[in-house]
């Protein structure tokens, strides 16, 4: 079954904020394998909208989602997004070291010299 939803209808024109994309995951159909979100009238879409949406998107792995009506804008933040999905964050710090203690004693001498 094929199933259109139109985020106009939800959101108006602007998709923000990952609250606002999860209430998408309760509108999919169960019966739905093929589902269509329509961009059309929609003219901001946030990073974390749009993040939020992927992570839709992979919950419900096992439906096939197309896109109509996306303009230049939506268009380039989906793509900007899913290519910052595939790369690993770049935080500027070391990752931290882990370390372990036999002992609550070796654990509270480090703490007070640290």
């Amino acid at each position: 079954m094929k199933q259109t939803i139109k985020l106009y209808d939800i959101y108006h024109a602007d998709l923000f904020s990952r609250a606002k994309a999860s209430i998408l995951a309760d509108m999919i159909s169960p019966e739905a394998d093929n589902v269509i979100l329509d961009f059309e009238g929609i003219t901001f879409m946030s990073r974390s909208f749009t993040d939020e949406l992927y992570n839709i998107v992979i919950t419900y792995s096992e439906k096939t989602f197309g896109y109509t009506g996306r303009n230049d804008d939506i268009r380039v933040m989906m793509e900007k997004v899913a290519e910052g999905r595939t790369r690993e964050r770049q935080l500027g710090i070391p990752p931290a070291q882990m370390l372990t203690f036999d002992s609550q004693n070796k654990l509270a001498d480090f703490l007070v010299v640290q």
